[in-house]
């Protein structure tokens, strides 16, 4: 008998292979089920999946998700090799999907949400894990209002907390920092605290800072919501970076700095620490910017309003799962419904073509009889 059992469809997709939320045959509790996809078996098991594992067997916090077992079906009876999944606490939702279902977080909301992000990456930064993809879609939330920092697939350990050597192709495009995005193989822990602050930022002013396709026009969108238009307003390092001579020029054609200024109005609505934690997560020089323990300690989560008790997050009254897998099909479910309703219309003109007379024209009149 299988120690886990699936439930229904897949409800997230890792860094390494598709989640299921499953159920434990000897406690009956809920989890989450990560199957670990190898894609060559000469290449063994994959090296994401072994990150992961490292580092939350070392990551036990309230605000990290807890692994439960590592756990390989029994080969199949043509001797095929049984499926490997990580077995990790179940959480119903992730910010995603929490975001698009509640459409506007208060303030207190939003500290509440920041003050454990900023607590959950601080403790992996004391023992030395750096994330490297912190995204809304990787922080996941309990009916009570806890949040669990997941995927850890591309995580790395690191010695000290300056620049080293590391891979350029890590952090999802829109939260990824100036200094990856400018091809610098050498960064520190200060990549997450960017990341951190693009959450943080895409919550107060409810949508993503740096929303765009490729690493340039993200590159661009910087430049323009910092109006960073000169040169001298970059940190010689970034100036430096192998990119720098290509984007540059790239992204000063047909820029726009007259946009609304994102942090007066900032200001104007959530009160100057809003704006100042941005800043200071969002340091264009990644030296400069706060660390993890500092972020912690910011004046905007000792400010009024002061973040609300976790278990003050309003949550579904019903059982429902808010993802962005579930965020994802709905909008597909949509996309779907109003290419049939446009098929629909193509179909009644083409019969009212048929039956005389264009859409659009009027039926030609009928004679009364004599």
């Amino acid at each position: 008998m299988s120690r886990y059992e699936k439930l229904g469809a897949p409800v997230g997709e890792g860094t390494y292979g598709t989640v299921w939320k499953g159920v434990s045959a000897t406690t009956q509790d809920e989890v989450a089920m990560k199957k670990v996809v190898i894609r060559h078996e000469k290449e063994g098991f994959p090296t994401t999946a072994i990150r992961e594992i490292r580092a939350l067997r070392k990551l036990s916090h309230p605000n990290v998700v807890r692994l439960v077992d590592v756990y390989t079906e029994m080969p199949g009876a043509n001797g095929s090799i049984g499926d490997t999944y990580l077995i990790f606490e179940y959480a119903p939702h992730d910010l995603t999907g929490y975001v698009a279902y509640r459409k506007k977080l208060k303030l207190a909301e939003v500290k509440c949400v920041g003050k454990q992000l900023a607590e959950a990456l601080d403790f992996c930064h004391l023992n030395r894990v750096m994330h490297r993809d912190l995204k809304p879609s990787n922080i996941l939330l309990t009916h009570r209002g806890e949040l669990k920092l997941c995927d850890f697939g591309l995580s790395r350990d690191f010695v000290e907390r300056t620049p080293q050597s590391y891979s350029v192709r890590v952090i999802t495009l829109w939260y990824r920092p100036p200094e990856l995005l400018l091809g610098s193989g050498k960064y520190d822990p200060s990549v997450d605290v960017w990341s951190a602050g693009c959450i943080i930022g895409e919550l107060l002013v409810q949508g993503p800072l740096f929303p765009d396709s490729s690493e340039v026009q993200v590159f661009k969108r910087i430049r323009m919501r910092f109006a960073a238009h000169k040169e001298e307003q970059w940190p010689q390092s970034i100036r430096k970076l192998p990119h720098w001579d290509k984007f540059w020029p790239q992204t000063s054609r047909n820029i726009n700095f007259d946009q609304k200024d994102v942090f007066r109005d900032l200001a104007v609505k959530h009160g100057q620490t809003a704006v100042d934690v941005l800043k200071a997560t969002l340091h264009l020089d990644p030296s400069q910017r706060i660390d993890s323990a500092g972020l912690v300690q910011h004046p905007f989560f000792e400010s009024e309003p002061l973040p609300c008790k976790p278990s003050d997050l309003k949550m579904p009254a019903d059982q429902r799962t808010l993802k962005e897998l579930d965020v994802k099909r709905r909008r597909e479910k949509a996309e779907e419904e109003v290419r049939a309703e446009r098929e629909q219309a193509k179909q009644m003109q083409k019969r009212n073509h048929l039956d005389g007379g264009r859409v659009g024209e009027p039926s030609p009149k009928r004679q009364r009889p004599a």
